[in-house]
């Protein structure tokens, strides 16, 4: 069935940035509701289909595929900031007198030394969302979010293992089906003597 041209505009809006909301808006569809619209729009055949198609298109253009996005969540995953910052409490530090150059105080500081960028694999960088510099010159470093890559991670470990059988019932020969007899207890009281086991 052809697309209505309400539907081609949101098709062509949500090739824009993959909001089905903002889509559906943009598309002159009611905002109210463009939620549950723009769900229903998706789950149309020929909407979905053009949808795969121009993403995949693109993906293969920029070189984008699974191994990368995987590769590049990990590393901002298992990132850990002592790669990038090093840091050192109580240091005898000397500081010069600005007063009198020839005295020189000491006194215990908490250094914090950056690694050089040149020194550091990609593997590292790519974790690192920001490097920036206070007014009074303090060196501010950023990391990606850890938690929300590995939850990209999880589900991507999820989705690669194979679905579950359920585990086929226990039970008694001659009752398939029933549960299985529990183990005897040592805090069993023992048979009368003289009895045999059943």
């Amino acid at each position: 069935m052809p697309l209505t041209k309400l539907q081609e505009r949101f098709l062509a809006e949500y090739l824009v940035d993959l909001n089905g909301t903002k889509a559906a808006i943009r598309a002159g569809y009611s905002e109210a509701s463009a939620a549950s619209t723009a769900s229903d729009l998706l789950k149309k055949p020929e909407i979905r289909d053009v949808v795969q198609t121009v993403s995949a298109t693109a993906l293969e253009r920029a070189g984008v595929t699974l191994d990368r996005v995987v590769t590049e969540l990990a590393r901002i995953g298992f990132a850990n900031i002592r790669d990038v910052v090093q840091w050192k409490g109580d240091v005898l530090s000397q500081i010069i007198d600005e007063d009198d150059p020839d005295i020189v105080h000491l006194t215990h500081i908490n250094d914090v030394v950056l690694v050089n960028s040149e020194d550091l694999p990609p593997s590292i960088t790519a974790a690192i969302a920001e490097v920036s510099r206070a007014s009074l010159g303090a060196i501010k470093v950023k990391m990606h979010p850890k938690r929300q890559a590995l939850g990209d991670l999880l589900r991507f470990l999820k989705a690669a293992q194979p679905p579950q059988k359920p585990a086929k019932p226990t039970g008694d020969a001659d009752h398939p089906g029933a549960p299985a007899a529990a183990p005897p207890s040592v805090w069993d009281e023992p048979p009368p003597a003289g009895t045999k086991p059943n």
